[in-house]
């Protein structure tokens, strides 16, 4: 991905994130519009069940957690798709899903 496009992400997500916590009021934002740059879903009827753990701008990366479920949600930008054994220019979003029963990665 070419450095433009990964500056306007990094632009986006936190413009998004900013809206969602109310520190910018040109716009709003939803936990879901913050949660779809980085490719992942959540149960939408529980959404208050969900609390962003950390953000970095930089990588760009969340962790979020279930606070029902004790799940755990992390996603960062990459250049490294460990799932494909790939490792190149082109960069990829790995998510991570972790709780008490299982453990899943895409």
């Amino acid at each position: 991905m070419k450095d433009e496009k990964i500056d306007y992400l990094k632009r986006a997500i936190k413009r998004n994130y900013k809206r969602f916590i109310g520190e910018r009021t040109d716009g709003e934002a939803t936990l879901m519009d913050v949660l779809k740059l980085f490719n992942i879903s959540i149960d939408e009827t529980r959404v208050e069940d969900y609390q962003v753990e950390a953000i970095d701008y930089n990588i760009p990366s969340i962790r979020v957690i279930d606070k029902k479920t004790n799940t755990t949600y992390t996603a960062e930008y990459t250049d490294e798709a460990k799932l494909l054994n790939y490792m190149g220019s082109m960069n990829f979003i790995n998510v991570y899903i972790n709780n008490p029963i299982c453990k899943l990665d895409y």
